[in-house]
């Protein structure tokens, strides 16, 4: 089984749920769950670089949604990475690898990088661009990365701040999610065969999609420290520089993956991936909460010292929880009100009639 839905109807039930002592996360010998939130709970796990609406800054201009061949969308995120790296570079920022910076900075070297990653050379990202990727990633460019966090309540304040914000902009929700990911799933493909998958699937033209788990060092990024966090990243396959670019959602990968272990009448088509299926066990959880409860639920998270002061260790972080915790006063002050008759809220005396004020004489008690 590859992935199960849990609804959660209380916010106390949620955090139950999600909570790392949950016997669930730690009933498989080899597993190891990482957390991602989301503020609703019908959004597909698509790395930000994938979706139709999101803008790319490039030396051109602003590129909105994706590219319609394999080719160019390589060809755009790498472009926007290098003017990233010379926008860091003119302003005094450093980056992980000297080495990578002198690609990235020289017309000549660069051109040469792009042609090869544009034609499918090698595989996008390889490991020398992580470390790149995940700065870029936590400080708000689209890349083919998807944040992840070993804290699952860092999940659940992503998926419940989002939420309000959406509610605070007019846009409904009707539940959020946290999803819980063993990425150590045979589903997914580990870092150590991305370069042989080029190789196995490079006189196809059929597009190959794996997923896998990547850590880069923390040390430089304050943000992916507090947060525990870490990432999933996409990687296309084949002969298909020049075929239509379709991105695979997460989830809709993991299904197809654990479609392929199947015959047509939905037994396993070997032994080995019987076994392989079982060892996983669950690969993907979904658990989900009415929108509803997205401030209580951040106001039980702050409880518990998860807030954005915490998840963002900066200045900006601190004044970004004081009006959170603003916003979940109102919102509990909003529901106190529409939960109660108006009359109980602002409590006005009444004058007693003269018929009430008058002293009563005590009835007379029936006989047994």
């Amino acid at each position: 089984m590859s992935i199960v839905d849990i609804k959660a109807n209380s916010v106390a039930e949620f955090l139950e749920l999600i909570s790392p002592l949950n016997e669930q996360f730690g009933r498989k010998l080899f597993a190891e769950y990482v957390f991602r939130g989301q503020a609703k709970a019908s959004w597909p796990l698509l790395p930000k670089a994938f979706r139709k609406d999101v803008p790319t800054p490039t030396a051109s201009g602003i590129e909105t949604g994706t590219k319609p061949v394999f080719r160019e969308q390589r060809y755009l995120e790498w472009g926007m990475l290098r003017q990233f790296v010379l926008e860091l570079n003119r302003n005094g920022h450093g980056i992980f690898d000297d080495k990578l910076f002198y690609t990235l900075a020289d017309d000549t070297a660069a051109i040469a990088e792009s042609s090869r990653i544009g034609r499918f050379e090698s595989p996008w990202p390889s490991e020398d661009y992580y470390a790149l990727l995940s700065l870029a990633q936590h400080h708000g460019l689209p890349t083919r990365l998807m944040d992840w966090s070993r804290n699952p309540y860092v999940a659940a304040y992503f998926a419940a701040s989002g939420c309000a914000r959406m509610a605070a902009d007019g846009k409904r929700a009707s539940s959020l999610a946290v999803y819980a990911l063993n990425i150590k799933s045979s589903l997914l493909e580990p870092p150590s065969r991305v370069e042989p998958f080029e190789a196995m699937y490079s006189n196809r033209h059929v597009p190959r999609t794996t997923y896998h788990a990547i850590a880069v060092p923390t040390q430089p990024n304050r943000n992916l420290l507090a947060q525990k966090g870490l990432f999933v990243c996409c990687t296309e396959y084949g002969l298909i520089k020049n075929e239509r670019f379709k991105p695979v959602p997460l989830d809709a990968y993991l299904k197809a993956r654990e479609m392929e272990r199947r015959k047509a009448d939905g037994t396993y088509a070997s032994n080995v991936e019987e076994a392989l299926s079982r060892s996983d066990g669950v690969t993907l959880y979904k658990f989900t909460l009415a929108a509803g409860h997205a401030y209580a639920l951040l106001a039980a998270l702050d409880k518990l010292d998860v807030n954005a002061s915490s998840i963002f260790p900066t200045i900006d972080g601190c004044v970004q929880a004081m009006f959170e915790r603003c916003r979940v006063d109102e919102a509990e002050a909003e529901r106190r009100l529409a939960g109660r008759p108006l009359a109980r809220l602002v409590a006005v005396p009444r004058v007693p009639t003269r018929a009430e004020s008058a002293p009563r004489m005590p009835r007379k008690l029936k006989k047994a």
